[in-house]
């Protein structure tokens, strides 16, 4: 199957760990940021898209044989880039809002959702029972398939300024301050 993860961040790149680890071919990441898109690769991605450069629709149809993805994860609570991963999703695919923060979102239901039979679902906090979840996780850690740690930094308090614009600057996925007893 297919995926497309719109963000690269935290939850982007979890994401296409779990799209890789579940085993789908294709998996896109689609980002403004070069350094989150190398990473985003590091950890999966078979193909990359940055959302300045190339028209996110085109390019996903383009690597989808101009069908679309079967899936689509959207975590940048960016409205505009949710429409179009919606409309980059194929007929009979899902696509997951997973972001918090979206403006108002006008879809056009008959043309978007129903002539196309796709699902659009709103997700919170993974969806998941934490008691199943968690131990799946860490059985995946484990066994070398879900490497959360490559996404974590660890900044002393004092470095607090550089975490902030590391993460801004796509160095760091996730910045963890440490706090000195």
């Amino acid at each position: 199957s297919s995926i497309a993860v719109y963000g690269g961040g935290g939850v982007g790149c979890s994401a296409i760990m779990g799209a890789k680890a579940v085993g789908c071919n294709t998996i896109i990441a689609v980002d403004i940021n070069e350094e989150r898109l190398k990473v985003a690769k590091d950890l999966g991605a078979t193909h990359t898209i940055n959302g300045k450069k190339d028209d996110i629709i085109e390019a996903v149809k383009a690597i989808t044989n101009g069908q679309g993805t079967d899936y689509a994860i959207e975590a940048t609570g960016n409205t505009k880039v949710a429409g179009q991963g919606l409309q980059s999703v194929a007929p009979g695919g899902e696509m997951f809002l997973i972001a918090a923060g979206y403006e108002k979102m006008e879809l056009d239901i008959n043309r978007e959702i129903f002539m196309n039979y796709r699902t659009l679902r709103g997700v919170i906090e993974g969806a998941t029972h934490p008691k199943y979840f968690i131990p799946k996780l860490v059985e995946l850690y484990k066994s070398g398939h879900f490497p959360f740690d490559k996404l974590i930094k660890f900044y002393d308090f004092e470095d607090i300024n550089q975490a902030f614009q590391d993460s801004a600057e796509g160095r760091t996925i996730k910045p963890v301050i440490r706090m000195k007893k």
